[in-house]
């Protein structure tokens, strides 16, 4: 099937694996942030994860960091590697809070204490692809 990246801050990473953890059950190959071994290059790991993926995740919680310059170099990575970016964000937000580098994306608004709807979108828009 697919593969995935999701792009997420460590404050949501529960989140982020928990979402993982079910798209992995449907069969689609997931890449983390804590699938990187330790000692291993951040930035080469992260450009080999992106460039194998057909979708990059954007996941934003209401405890994103407005400062997560990762997510800023995934999603730009994405775009130069012309990988499509969707922004998976908790219904308590609206675009406003988004960051600019995603909020002009397809967004997907879901309940973080219930993300299955945000996984079947995701597989949905996949088989689509």
């Amino acid at each position: 099937m697919a593969n995935v990246f999701i792009s997420y801050s460590h404050k949501d990473s529960g989140l982020a694996e928990r979402i993982a953890r079910e798209l992995g059950e449907l069969g689609v190959d997931v890449f983390v942030e804590s699938s990187i071994a330790p000692g291993q290059d951040i930035r080469a790991a992260l450009k080999t994860a992106v460039a194998k993926s057909d979708i990059v995740l954007a996941l934003i919680s209401s405890s994103y960091a407005a400062a997560n310059s990762w997510m800023g170099y995934e999603v730009g990575m994405a775009e130069a590697l012309n990988k499509p970016v969707l922004t998976l964000a908790s219904d308590r937000l609206s675009a406003s809070d988004l960051p600019r580098d995603v909020s002009s994306r397809q967004i997907v608004y879901f309940d973080p204490q219930s993300p299955e709807s945000a996984v079947r979108e995701v597989v949905e828009r996949l088989a689509a692809a």
